[in-house]
């Protein structure tokens, strides 16, 4: 069964909670999560925007606390 975009965004900002110092591209995320790569953009950029994370200049996420 398929995660709705509000479960997907809560599941990955759990794992970057669980795994402190996490810092992923899209690409891993996609691989990490078995994503679209396009599912994992939307939600990364979603919580980016949120203000929950950042990205890097090399175009890596991480927590915005971090």
């Amino acid at each position: 069964m398929a995660l709705s975009q509000a479960d997907l965004n809560l599941r990955i900002l759990a794992e970057f909670r669980e795994m402190p110092g996490t810092c992923l591209t899209i690409a891993q995320a996609a691989r990490l999560w078995a994503l679209e790569r396009s599912e994992a953009a939307r939600a990364m950029e979603h919580l980016e925007r949120a203000g929950i994370l950042k990205r890097t200049a090399q175009g890596s996420f991480l927590l915005r606390s971090q």
